[in-house]
């Protein structure tokens, strides 16, 4: 198993989760209250305590409580690539994360 992996996180808000967080970095208003709140440490937890490590990250965004994007944050040099049906890539409906292949 390897011991290291990377997986770049661009444009992430550290504390996206903590409401307010954004407001110094120059964020709109309320931005942290719709970021998404991921657990970012159980993939870790999970690699280091029992041995599973993540061959990727799942993400999501959500509006108004509602999520409307996911996708896969995948170990470098992989990433995700649109795999769902054909011609659906624009789609809203089509961002989840099954749609997606870590390449």
């Amino acid at each position: 198993m390897r011991q290291t992996r990377s997986v770049l996180l661009a444009a992430v808000l550290a504390a996206a989760c903590h409401p307010g967080a954004d407001a110094a970095q120059g964020a709109p208003a309320g931005a942290a209250e719709r970021a998404s709140c991921w657990d970012r440490l159980r993939p870790l937890v999970d690699w280091v305590e029992h041995g599973v490590a993540p061959d990727a990250l799942i993400a999501t965004h959500a509006s108004d409580g509602v999520v409307d994007n996911e996708r896969p944050i995948c170990a470098y040099p992989e990433r995700a690539v649109y795999t769902g049906p054909a011609g659906g890539a624009d789609d809203p409906a089509n961002w989840v994360a099954g749609n997606f292949t870590c390449r």
